[in-house]
């Protein structure tokens, strides 16, 4: 039988397992999707000019997921999928 102190220590351990996704989501993937996005528009010696190089590529990695993140948003509004 599960006690207290085991079911707070299973909340406890899925609470930094999901700090951990979140991070990874929201600055690892960024980074790679905007590496894979100015690699594929053969930008790679403008980012790499800049001084700040990660920063530049982590942004455009943001602003792709934004922009398919509207995408999805009116793609759903069309099909009427809203709420």
């Amino acid at each position: 039988m599960l006690g207290s102190s085991t079911l707070v220590t299973v909340s406890y351990s899925y609470s930094k397992c999901l700090k951990l996704l979140c991070a990874t989501i929201s600055a690892f993937c960024p980074y790679h999707i905007g590496q894979w996005t100015i690699n594929g528009l053969r930008m790679m010696e403008f980012a790499e000019a800049s001084k700040f190089a990660g920063v530049f590529t982590t942004m455009v990695g943001y602003v792709v997921v934004a922009f398919g993140l509207v995408i999805l948003h009116t793609l759903l509004y069309v099909v009427g999928l809203n709420k």
